[in-house]
């Protein structure tokens, strides 16, 4: 009987090894080019006091410009220009689609426009540093030697477009399309860029001819509202082309985690009152709903995305 039961214990921690291995193994995979997943159902699990999240600070912009060229600066901001009667409006959404001037989405940019940004404004990113002692007897070290590895780093957890971070807080709620997220870790930070998945391209490539005409209507709809100078008109005649971008750069910490990400703007106030980036108008059109399973889709999908 004892013998029966040490033959017993001894298959089932050989099991248990073996177990354990292989789970070693997977997360080596996982963690050193494979792919990792995360759970995310129930959703109750979730339900915990928010963590602190500090008010966001914009620390800098950029500008994509007709080329798609980057530039440091904010010259394609636009400014939201009322129409003449707010309650009257009467667009011609598809006006000048024949025209378009579209960005080649199949150029993979992942966060070089941000890096770009970033290599240009290193100091944005360096600590205070620390008082240097001037006294060759307290220190014979360069000055500013203890720094260099300071330096070199970026002193942020987290690096991402913002449509990243909105993509992985909607995944609760969005049971319909996945995502791949890239990450790599270099000098202490987390670089986090989206790769397009198998469906995703193919949802693209073949889109259907109406729903490439509906998602014009957004960036018409954007010319009709806005302005490249605070109180200026709207320049209707100009082909609407999505390479041109203005982008904001935000700072902001999340419990103990430090974020910087960046997202396109689509314009600002124009009566300069309130600071960046709560000045920045996001605009958005959408479809006439006449069946209550559009308002629910509608709620679903648009509001959470808008909420995070």
């Amino acid at each position: 009987m004892t013998s029966s039961t040490g033959l017993k214990r001894r298959i089932e921690d050989k099991e248990t090894n073996q177990k354990k291995a292989r789970y070693d193994l997977k997360r080596t995979e996982d963690f050193s080019g494979g792919r990792a997943a995360f759970e995310v159902y129930p959703i109750s699990r979730f339900d915990l006091p928010f963590p602190n999240y500090r008010q966001p600070s914009e620390v800098g912009v950029f500008s994509l410009d007709a080329e798609r060229e980057f530039h440091n600066d904010g010259r394609k901001l636009r400014y939201y220009i009322v129409p003449p009667d707010p309650k009257h409006v009467s667009f011609d959404l598809t006006e000048g689609y024949d025209t378009l001037i579209k960005r080649d989405e199949d150029e993979k940019e992942r966060l070089d426009h941000l890096l770009r940004w970033i290599l240009k404004n290193r100091r944005k990113f360096l600590l205070a540093r620390r008082s240097i002692s001037t006294s060759s007897e307290t220190s014979d070290q360069e000055p500013g030697a203890d720094h260099a590895e300071s330096d070199s780093q970026l002193h942020t957890d987290f690096i991402a477009w913002r449509g990243h971070f909105t993509k992985i807080l909607c995944t609760p709620y969005e049971n319909q399309d996945g995502w791949t997220m890239a990450v790599s870790k270099f000098n202490g930070t987390w670089y986090i860029s989206e790769v397009e998945t198998p469906e995703q391209r193919d949802r693209r490539v073949n889109m259907a001819d109406r729903q490439r005409e509906m998602t014009y209507w957004g960036y018409k709809f954007e010319q009709y509202l806005t302005a490249g100078e605070p109180h200026g008109k709207p320049e209707m005649s100009d082909p609407v082309n999505t390479n041109e971008a203005f982008c904001t750069v935000i700072r902001t910490r999340l419990n103990t985690h430090s974020l910087v990400f960046s997202g396109e703007v689509d314009c600002r106030l124009a009566d300069g009152h309130m600071r960046a980036p709560q000045c920045y108008i996001e605009l958005k059109t959408s479809r006439e709903m006449y069946k209550p399973n559009q308002q629910r889709n509608f709620r679903r999908c648009l509001f959470c995305e808008l909420y995070f």
